[in-house]
């Protein structure tokens, strides 16, 4: 932005040095900018909530490593479906999929981090107009990742049939319909099943508990040059003793 535009800063704490961080909080909030000029785009990535603070930070940290991940894959390989079949839980939910008419397309985006990242898209058998819906996930577990990929864009696809997202604008389902068509199902079935991941015997980093699990996610991103992690506690007082809601920032990804 223009170095004359004045900017509105929240603190943050860097999770890996420890040190407090200055963000712009344009960065930070949704729903009200602090200056009528928007200097940053803004988008929810990142903002999570938990039972207890770590959680939250965890959760956040991820999705902003799964929206880069996906974001920045180019041509992702196909899991081949016995690999699916393979993981008892996916696999049912596979079977649930194609009970009800659906198909189901996942690929692996994972990145140089070594989080498995998948994505999801699902769409009608037997009509193509209905439309192809999306989802990914990201978990230190890959059987925990497939499963969020594959839920999402289930759940986007019910959303969408009933029709109970008043969140988004008019124009969003009038794209969803003008890439729904029968030549881009004919392409999705079509591609290989190119991934030589075996996910049933895929290593899990999972500890027994979140603040485990958070070190193993900093010490990946470390790894990777990624030297900070910043997360602001956005925890309304009179929710401070049920639940914590973090924004959690990776200077370096794209989320």
């Amino acid at each position: 932005c223009a170095s004359n535009v004045p900017l509105s800063w929240t603190i943050g704490i860097d999770l890996i040095s420890g040190d407090s961080v200055l963000l712009p909080t344009d960065l930070v909030v949704l729903g009200r900018q602090t200056q009528s000029i928007k200097s940053f785009l803004s988008s929810s990535h990142g903002l999570a909530a938990g039972a207890v603070l770590v959680e939250a930070v965890l959760v956040g940290v991820l999705e902003v490593i799964e929206k880069h991940a996906v974001r920045a894959a180019r041509n992702p390989a196909r899991v081949i479906p016995d690999y699916l079949n393979a993981l008892p839980i996916v696999g049912q939910l596979c079977q649930q999929i194609e009970e009800a008419g659906a198909e189901l397309a996942v690929y692996d985006c994972s990145s140089r981090l070594g989080i498995p990242v998948y994505f999801a898209r699902v769409w009608d058998a037997r009509e193509p107009y209905a439309g192809v819906y999306s989802g990914s996930g990201a978990h230190l577990d890959p059987e925990i990742a497939v499963l969020r990929a594959i839920t999402e864009a289930v759940q986007s696809r019910a959303v969408y049939i009933a029709g109970a997202r008043d969140d988004l604008p008019s124009r969003a389902f009038e794209q969803h319909r003008a890439h729904a068509s029968p030549s881009i199902i004919d392409r999705l079935r079509r591609q290989p099943s190119t991934a030589t991941v075996d996910l049933a015997h895929a290593p899990s980093a999972t500890t027994q508990t979140f603040e485990g699990d958070m070190n193993v996610v900093l010490g990946r991103l470390e790894a990777a040059e990624l030297h900070e992690c910043i997360a602001v506690d956005l925890t309304p007082p009179e929710f401070s003793k049920i639940a914590s809601v973090v924004r959690v920032v990776v200077p370096g990804l794209a989320a």
